[in-house]
Formats: structure tokens, C-alpha cells, sequence
């Protein structure tokens, strides 16, 4: 289930909701846990991934510009 950030606009404290794609996508009725505001834009949060190496170092894809794996 995916986790979707928010900052409330009115007391500035970030928050987090567990939800389906689909309940999201009806429309998910967030309430800020810290003040009760329902006044909160969502954020984006990095990603990270982990790729099996073995122990090569870091592995570029057939259609890697330059700059991948210091090329």
C-alpha cells in the first residue's frame, strides 16, 4: 500500500497516509494529525533502489547517456 506526504499549510508539520491507488484517487480526505487542518499539499520523498551488482559497482542500462558509471 502506498504512503502519501503531506505538509500542512497551516502549522507547517509533515504527515503521512497509507492508502490504495484507488482510495487515493477517489479523493483521500487527509486530516493533519498534529492540528486537525485539512489544509495540506502533498510532497514527494526520494526513492531509493538497490540493484544486484555483484559487487561490480554500479550497472548503467543499454540506453545510459553519458555521465552513467563515470562514462
Amino acid at each position: 500500500m502506498p504512503v502519501y506526504e503531506f505538509i500542512c499549510q497551516k502549522c507547517g508539520k509533515p504527515s503521512e497516509f497509507r492508502a490504495t491507488v484507488a482510495e487515493y484517487s477517489k479523493g483521500l480526505a487527509a486530516q493533519c494529525p498534529h492540528c486537525g487542518s485539512t489544509k495540506l499539499i502533498r510532497s514527494f520523498s526520494s526513492v531509493g533502489l538497490v540493484t544486484s551488482a555483484g559487487g561490480r559497482g554500479p550497472v548503467c542500462g543499454p540506453g545510459a547517456g553519458p555521465g552513467c558509471c563515470g562514462r
